[in-house]
């Protein structure tokens, strides 16, 4: 099987696994909206220290109306990575997850082409240095 067809085969299994595991239904997973709400609301049965400062990151990502969905979906998918390394005493690997969403912010504002705007991308910046902060004090 060739490199790209197993990358999208292997990320179309892993859509379908997270909105299952979420409980959103197979017919959502990837569009904007109502699965991307319920993503959020994995917060409300999280409680670690940072869980606070991460469904406010979370929040802030599906404020961002100037983001598509896909990129919504997968830095919501790494907020969500995160809180699960806490819950399993993996603070550096946390770390590691809020480290590649600034990447991924990163890459979005510096495109060519802009793939979020300045007042979204400041919201989620915010949020996330609120996350970063809280996850180095563990």
């Amino acid at each position: 099987m060739n490199t790209i067809l197993h990358k999208s085969i292997s990320r179309g299994v892993l859509s379908v696994a997270v909105a299952l595991l979420l409980g959103t239904g197979i017919a959502n997973a990837g569009k904007p909206g109502p699965v991307g709400a319920a993503n959020c609301t994995y917060f409300g049965n999280s409680s670690n220290a940072c869980t606070s400062e991460l469904g406010t990151l979370c929040a802030a990502i599906e404020g961002a109306g100037s983001l598509k969905p896909r990129d919504r979906d997968t830095v919501v998918s790494k907020t969500i990575g995160a809180d699960i390394k806490l819950e399993q005493d993996k603070i550096l690997e946390a770390d590691a997850k809020l480290y590649k969403i600034e990447l991924k912010l990163d890459s979005l504002v510096n495109a060519p082409k802009p793939k979020i705007i300045g007042g979204d991308a400041n919201a989620i910046s915010a949020a996330l240095t609120a996350a970063q902060t809280c996850v180095d004090g563990l």
